[in-house]
């Protein structure tokens, strides 16, 4: 019988002055990305990953200037929170028309409805 081990190790990096700028440099991009596809998805209302992947992929790859791992972690990373903001969205809406029907059945005015809008990321070093 074979056993396939995968074992997962944290390093401390020591970089120096000219790989901590390239380090810096990759993070700022890949959250310039991660954001760009987030406010696609949000703006065309697309939470598919492969829809998302067709369209963002060649051109943030050369906007960017990421590689192809951190070109699709970035979209990975935006399709999970357009998933996340669009459970959001229907779950405000079944609890604003909740709320608007008891405040109905009770003769009051319906309250105001819980707006949900879509996460973006920042980086500060």
């Amino acid at each position: 019988m074979i056993v396939d081990i995968t074992r997962t190790i944290r390093l401390s990096l020591c970089p120096d002055a000219t790989t901590c700028v390239l380090l810096l440099g990759a993070t700022t991009a890949h959250t310039q990305s991660f954001n760009a596809i987030v406010r696609y998805g949000w703006d065309r209302s697309i939470s598919n990953g492969v829809e998302l992947h067709k369209a963002t992929y060649r051109e943030h790859r050369s906007q960017f200037s990421l590689p192809s791992q951190l070109a699709c972690a970035a979209r990975v990373k935006a399709t999970e929170v357009l998933k996340a903001a669009k459970t959001a969205v229907k779950a405000a809406a079944k609890l604003n028309k909740e709320r608007a029907e008891k405040a109905k059945r009770h003769g009051k005015p319906a309250p105001q409805p819980r707006v949900i809008s879509c996460q973006y990321s920042s980086f500060s070093p």
